[in-house]
């Protein structure tokens, strides 16, 4: 992975699409922000930061059309503004695994308003500053690991919250 890219990359991988740059990627994600501005405006605005390569440098901004222009540069890191406009453009849910963390509490997974019935869910693996993309094995369904995830987040956690998604 090239330094600020792995986001990029493991989307990609979950999405079956071989890119050998993930300039691409970024690039559609940054449209389908700047197409909803309306939707992703406010959270954009109160990121103000947009971190770069290995974590050591990062940029303020001001304005969301700066914010669109940053995120489109190499070794910009994707966010959860990118996770989110990947779930709604491909009506997928994405489901973020963290390291330490056993299960899935119901804020680490993203579903879209446009979720489709019985889409095959995304996963990813999140250290604490990079990402890594998780592979399906075999016949698995990605709905039942996604539920069987949440069951142990809950049983550990003592939560009893509802599905989203369902």
């Amino acid at each position: 992975d090239s330094l600020g890219d792995c986001l990029f990359n493991s989307l990609a991988f979950n999405l079956g699409v071989t890119i050998t740059d993930p300039q691409y990627l970024r690039n559609e994600i940054a449209n389908y922000i700047d197409a909803n501005k309306g939707r992703f405006v406010d959270a954009a605005i109160a990121e103000d930061t947009v971190v770069f390569g290995n974590g050591s440098s990062a940029y303020k901004f001001v304005g969301f059309s700066e914010y669109i222009d940053l995120i489109r540069e190499p070794g910009a890191w994707g966010n959860h503004l990118s996770l989110v406009a990947v779930a709604e453009m491909y009506s997928r849910r994405i489901a973020i695994l963290k390291d330490g963390q056993q299960g899935l509490a119901e804020h680490d997974i993203i579903v879209p308003d446009n979720i489709e019935q019985g889409s095959e869910p995304m996963f990813v693996f999140y250290t604490g500053g990079h990402y890594l993309p998780m592979i399906q094995i075999g016949d698995m369904d990605g709905n039942q690991v996604l539920n069987c995830l949440r069951e142990k987040y809950e049983a550990l956690s003592g939560s009893s919250r509802l599905n989203p998604g369902e």
